[in-house]
């Protein structure tokens, strides 16, 4: 007896692919009345070296749309394309009360399989055992018993909330809904109905607004996802735990796009552009659209000074305390804010409880940031280094000469101590750190030393004497 279910009419869906397919079973495992929209006219076709056989109706992969037929779109399979497929399955036995069974899985060609276009076939017909191993991936997502009408797959598919099956590690090019019984072991009853649909959808993992580019609208969406717990088909759930999370927006943010997690202009460095941005974000309190997640560096899902300064003494690797003038940079500005409050305890840096000559000390070599015309740059240099430019050379010898024995005179112009006058103590200093460079260094040969001695003495006489 034909078991007779009317097919529904499926609706039209805007974005992933839809196709649809009926098939009856008998105990011996043959489809005796088939239907779809897969290949061939939705023909069903037996995996020959298995026991028992898989009954196979096949799909081409096109990105998007419901005619299957008329979208020939595929991806190319790649490191983060993916293929996202919804199943909406329902098996009816014949003998309603009877215990009936069947296996359902879905199918997919695999990276090896050639690819053939809309107008070639899926793996099908005479296989060796060995080609459809190495053609064709499958995972089984319902095997037991039914003794009525049952969903074998998650029926309430609204928005598309319920997670889907992906097919792992790229985008193939077919893949197929599968069904069989097991005569040896299992004997039905009577015949089995299965039919549904599947919404299908090739996808680049975290190119959420589709423009073949994953960036900073795209973190900003799985801000939004996060939000609610999950995208439209948890497509954030990299880590496939149910969930759309902070673990998944790391995962998008530094092994998708690449960069590190303080990156916000993706621009491969974390630097006080970035800052700039994240300040941007504190001052516009961010939602979740706008990137809240992310910018929420101490992660108390606030965004607040606490993300600022941690952002400055984390990943810059700044003192907040040392910039005195709360321009974002510590330079010779502060350096002259500290020589200025010597004795003030608000100005301490090495932590003794007052400021004098051992923070500065500690200011040039642990926490000022010098900056060469040729774009290197770095945080740390050494007394001498007037220019702050990483190097104690003959430019900071000649800064010294211009302003040597006048009063006044700040880091920029060779006064590497305490005092307001640039004299011998400051250019005892340069000499002993002449030749170094920051961040590494090298110590200067013994004759470069000698040579400053008695030259850069020789330079600093000619402009008038120097005291000290």
């Amino acid at each position: 007896m034909r078991i007779a279910i009317t097919m529904c009419v499926l609706c039209a869906l805007v974005g992933p692919a839809q196709g649809y397919f009926q098939a009856e079973i008998t105990p011996d495992n043959l489809v005796v009345e088939g239907e779809g929209n897969g290949h061939d006219g939705g023909a069903w076709v037996e995996s020959e070296n298995t026991g028992p056989a898989w009954q196979s109706q096949w799909f081409y992969n096109t990105q998007d749309g419901n005619d299957l037929e008329e979208r020939p779109s595929p991806l190319d399979p790649s490191e983060t394309a993916r293929k996202k497929i919804w199943p909406q399955i329902m098996v009816y036995p014949e003998l309603t009360g009877q215990s009936h069974y069947i296996e359902v899985g879905l199918s997919w060609t695999t990276a090896d399989y050639p690819e053939t276009g809309l107008a070639g076939v899926p793996p099908v017909g005479s296989l060796t055992p060995e080609e459809e191993a190495l053609y064709i991936g499958r995972q089984t997502i319902f095997a037991g018993y039914i003794d009525e009408a049952t969903a074998v797959t998650p029926m309430d598919i609204a928005f598309f909330r319920d997670p889907p099956f992906i097919v792992p590690d790229f985008d193939p090019e077919w893949f197929a809904v599968d069904i069989r019984v097991d005569p040896t072991e299992h004997v039905n009853p009577g015949n089995l109905l299965v039919h549904g649909r599947l919404w299908h959808d090739s996808i680049v993992w975290g190119d959420y607004d589709r423009d073949a580019d994953v960036d900073v609208d795209d973190i900003h969406q799985h801000n939004d996802f996060m939000d609610i717990g999950g995208g439209w088909d948890y497509l954030g759930d990299y880590d496939f735990d149910f969930d759309v999370d902070r673990d998944d927006l790391e995962y998008l943010v530094t092994e998708i796009v690449g960069v590190d997690m303080a990156d916000f202009d993706l621009d491969g460095d974390s630097d006080l552009d970035d800052y700039a941005i994240l300040s941007g974000a504190v001052d516009a309190n961010a939602t979740p659209a706008q990137g809240r997640f992310w910018y929420d560096m101490n992660v108390d899902d606030t965004l607040d000074q606490d993300d600022l300064d941690y952002y400055f003494t984390e990943v810059l690797g700044l003192s907040r305390a040392a910039d005195f003038d709360d321009d974002l940079d510590i330079d010779a500005d502060d350096i002259a804010a500290l020589v200025a409050n010597m004795g003030n305890p608000a100005y301490d840096l090495d932590g003794d409880a007052d400021a004098d000559e051992d923070d500065l000390i500690y200011m040039i070599e642990n926490l000022v940031q010098w900056s060469r015309p040729g774009g290197e740059s770095g945080i740390g240099t050494k007394r001498g280094d007037a220019n702050l430019d990483g190097l104690v050379n003959a430019t900071d010898l000649a800064i010294m000469k211009a302003s040597f024995g006048d009063s006044g005179i700040d880091w920029s112009g060779a006064n590497l101590n305490v005092d307001d006058v640039v004299n011998g103590t400051d250019l005892a200093i340069l000499k002993a750190n002449f030749g170094l460079a920051a961040p590494t260094g090298t110590v200067p040969e013994p004759v470069t030393l000698g040579l400053l001695g008695l030259g850069g003495l020789a330079l600093l006489r000619r402009k008038g004497g120097y005291a000290g």
